[in-house]
């Protein structure tokens, strides 16, 4: 069977050219379309409206919870009982010191009353004998000196009047003993000692009932009925009324991209169009090693009023601010060394250059440049088998 040659030659030169498109056939890779735009760094976190002044209530004792009256979410205005320990052992403790301090102040008045009154009543006595006995021996000192009688019936009288003066000195010197000495000094000091002992322990009294500092609503509650508690153990944690702020547990990765001063945009949970603006006010020092999140705090310009205590929101954070540039995804980056590059499409062909970066919180911003100018670039996403120079053909990502 003859072929001819004319359609033989035409199968030839279409098989060519078939083979030339395939072998031209520009690689098709992943890209994207980028415009050259002003930037403001942003981060979306979580947060809890909460009053400016915040405190961990804790324990001040070893004890065990007996009452709780608020729960979390309630108000409660300065000195409000929150919650109480058993305070069974206190309240015995309490009695028998109650009971010691009666027994000291039974002890004083039998001193004073009794004691000192018997030494009156001595010492009076005696001060009657001795002036008698003085009279008596004035009397026979006449007489001895107008010669009636002898000088054994004069010392006689003498040797008495002596004796009732020795006895008045010593009532004397009991009674002022028995007000000021030693015997009524003990006493009293162990009066002292069991009324201070009675007030320390109502002061120890004061720790089993947990009471409000300040008007203020219950954040967070850390204990539960019949729980025992170590001392310093945190119970409550409360906030107070008035001024609202804003606290974030913010994730460790993003701690050196967030400053005193950035703005924030503050929406409610479930209703976007709930909104406040305000400012950082406060970053933390330290991340916290357990949670791995830095504590920031920011305020209300307006609107607080809208957004309740204790309350979950989201907190948009704006951060620096590049003007004129492109924000590209990591992965379009390409590294050598302490250099970088990026591969662009331009007039049909991949073209790698040079630029300047910025690691931001959405990607790599390329600083402004000359090869930077246009308004719309397009960034190819770099391959292994994608040179400089070669066509391309890209397919942009969504």
């Amino acid at each position: 069977m003859k072929i001819n040659k004319k359609i033989l030659s035409l199968l030839f030169l279409l098989g060519g050219t078939g083979l030339t498109y395939t072998i031209l056939k520009p690689k098709k890779v992943e890209a994207i379309k980028v415009k050259n735009e002003d930037y403001i760094e942003k981060v979306l976190v979580s947060g809890v409206v909460t009053g400016l002044e915040n405190s961990t209530i804790s324990s001040a004792l070893n004890g065990t919870v007996d009452k709780i009256f608020f729960k979390e979410g309630d108000f409660v205005k300065k000195d409000d009982l929150i919650a109480k320990f058993v305070t069974a052992d206190i309240e015995a403790s309490i009695k028998q010191k109650e009971a010691e301090l009666i027994s000291a102040k039974a002890e004083l008045e039998n001193t004073e009353t009794i004691l000192i009154s018997n030494l009156s009543l001595l010492a009076k006595n005696s001060k009657i004998e001795y002036e008698s006995a003085k009279q008596e021996f004035e009397k026979y000192l006449k007489l001895y000196e107008k010669n009636y009688i002898n000088i054994l019936e004069l010392n006689l009288k003498k040797n008495t009047m002596i004796e009732k003066e020795i006895k008045l000195e010593n009532a004397k010197n009991d009674l002022i003993s028995s007000k000021n000495g030693p015997n009524r000094k003990i006493v009293l000091a162990n009066l002292e000692n069991k009324e201070s002992s009675l007030k320390f322990e109502k002061e120890q009294e004061k720790k089993y009932y947990i009471v409000a500092p300040y008007d203020s609503y219950i954040r967070e509650r850390y204990i539960d009925v019949g729980e025992t508690v170590a001392p310093y153990s945190e119970l409550f944690l409360i906030s107070s009324l008035g001024d609202k702020i804003v606290e974030i547990e913010l994730d460790e990765k993003y701690s050196e991209k967030i400053k005193v001063g950035d703005e924030i945009k503050i929406y409610s949970f479930g209703n976007e169009n709930t909104t406040a603006n305000g400012k950082i006010y406060f970053v933390g020092n330290s991340v916290n090693e357990k949670k791995g999140v830095l504590q920031i705090k920011g305020d209300f310009k307006n609107s607080s009023d809208k957004f309740l205590y204790g309350s979950s929101v989201s907190v948009e954070i704006s951060g620096q601010k590049l003007e004129s540039s492109f924000l590209i995804p990591k992965e379009y980056l390409i590294s050598k060394g302490e250099r970088k590059f990026v591969m662009i499409h331009k007039n049909g062909k991949a073209e790698e250059i040079e630029v300047e970066t910025l690691n931001v919180l959405d990607g790599v911003v390329l600083k402004k440049s000359e090869s930077l100018s246009e308004k719309e670039m397009i960034f190819l996403k770099p391959e292994k088998n994608i040179e400089s120079g070669k066509r391309i053909d890209y397919e942009i990502r969504n």
